[in-house]
């Protein structure tokens, strides 16, 4: 569902982030992440967990991936 909406409204914020956070959380990695939407939104009510939420995946991740 979420692919479909980005195909739609592909500068939507919203649905990047969740995008992001559904593949993070099965580890399925993908084209789209929540690192876009500091870029996209660097106001975002929201910006501040987000950016702690990609430090936290970019500690947890293996190296050399």
């Amino acid at each position: 569902m979420l692919d479909r909406l980005i195909d739609l409204m592909p500068d939507s914020a919203d649905e990047l982030r969740d995008h992001g956070y559904l593949c993070a959380k099965l580890a399925l990695g993908g084209h789209r992440a929540p690192a876009a939407l500091p870029g996209v939104l660097p106001n975002a009510g929201d910006v501040v967990e987000v950016r702690k939420f990609l430090a936290r995946l970019e500690h947890e991740s293996p190296r050399g991936n």
